[in-house]
């Protein structure tokens, strides 16, 4: 994290990313579970044990051979009933991530909150 960057909420879980989005050397094939995430049909692969980090700036995800950091304007989050799917942008292009969550509301309330603060 940044110096003064404040950190807000940290969970650690599974990260699933597009398939085709240029991370197979850090996935394995995953498929969205339909309880978590009920009517996804896309194909997805699974990234274990990341961290999630919601930050006063940014959001994170961060593993043992990946890290990637999202500002929190523009960012579509949509919870599900065991995570969040986050639409951001990943080197110019749209990319969709699922991150599972213990309560995914709350952490989809709390983003909304951060993302209102004033920024500093």
């Amino acid at each position: 994290l940044a110096e003064g960057e404040g950190v807000f909420l940290h969970e650690k879980g599974t990260l699933y990313v597009e398939s085709g989005a240029g991370f197979d050397d850090v996935s394995v094939a995953g498929k969205l579970g339909n309880v978590a995430f009920p009517g996804d049909s896309r194909t997805w692969r699974k990234v274990q044990r990341t961290h999630f980090y919601l930050t006063d700036r940014r959001i994170v995800f961060a593993g043992k051979s990946l890290e990637l950091a999202f500002p929190l304007d523009p960012l579509d989050a949509r919870p599900a009933p065991g995570g969040i799917v986050f639409g951001v942008t990943h080197d110019g292009a749209p990319l969709r991530l699922a991150f599972t969550f213990a309560n995914p509301l709350v952490a989809a309330d709390l983003l909304g909150q951060v993302r209102e603060l004033p920024k500093k």
